[in-house]
């Protein structure tokens, strides 16, 4: 009989730590939340927390880089995933672009409290801004799926950074953050929100942002 795999400890108590410090910071912001807070709400003593990490503002890095990783990998694997060429991505149908949609919010919609976190600490005077660091990497590998040449993207720079921030990832986080709420308070269905979303998105998608990106 093979024997039974030990449990590695020091991962779990460090996730435990990330997964209670995500929630807490959504909660009650990334500044209202101690470490001897957080600690207890991990069931840990303060002194673990240090063990894993220098300080608070090290586990707020590993949180958002560790969504931006995933993020960013989800997106690189959709394209080949829902058939879409690369090479020639405006060919793609209607279904395989909103296939790609429906994943990427399902993904970021299981994440909301880091989205809350990332937008939050965005707006804020005395900080970095997170949002940008999200848009430079969604947008390397965005240029990557769609067989973008250097040459290309450099002609039309200001215009994908335009596009991709103001017109890509703000509305996304902005309807994912708000989406509860803003049903309750209109008095629409969940599901039929993110239907028109999704809608008007694959429609912005195909007929902007990826000839913007893709035509010389």
């Amino acid at each position: 009989m093979a024997p039974s795999a030990t449990p590695d400890i020091s991962t779990d108590t460090r996730a435990r730590i990330l997964a209670q410090a995500e929630r807490l910071f959504a909660e009650k912001d990334f500044s209202g939340t101690g470490i001897g807070e957080l600690a207890k709400r991990a069931g840990i003593a303060k002194s673990v927390i240090y063990h894993y990490f220098k300080s608070k503002d090290e586990i707020l890095k590993t949180l958002i880089d560790d969504f931006i990783d995933d993020a960013v990998e989800l997106n690189r694997q959709l394209p080949e995933k829902h058939g879409i060429s690369t090479d020639d991505p405006l060919s793609a149908s209607i279904d395989a672009v909103e296939g790609c949609m429906r994943e990427m919010i399902d993904f970021m919609g299981s994440r909301k409290w880091m989205l809350k976190i990332i937008l939050l600490q965005s707006v804020k005077d005395c900080c970095d801004v997170p949002l940008f660091d999200v848009v430079r990497k969604f947008q390397r590998s965005t240029e990557e799926c769609c067989g973008a040449s250097s040459e290309s993207i450099e002609k039309k720079l200001a215009d994908i950074q335009v596009a991709e921030f103001f017109m890509n990832f703000l509305p996304i986080i902005s309807f994912l953050v708000f989406q509860e709420k803003w049903c309750d308070h209109v008095g629409m269905d969940d599901k039929l929100a993110k239907r028109k979303f999704i809608d008007t998105y694959v429609s912005y998608t195909r007929r902007v942002y990826w000839p913007l990106v893709t035509e010389a």
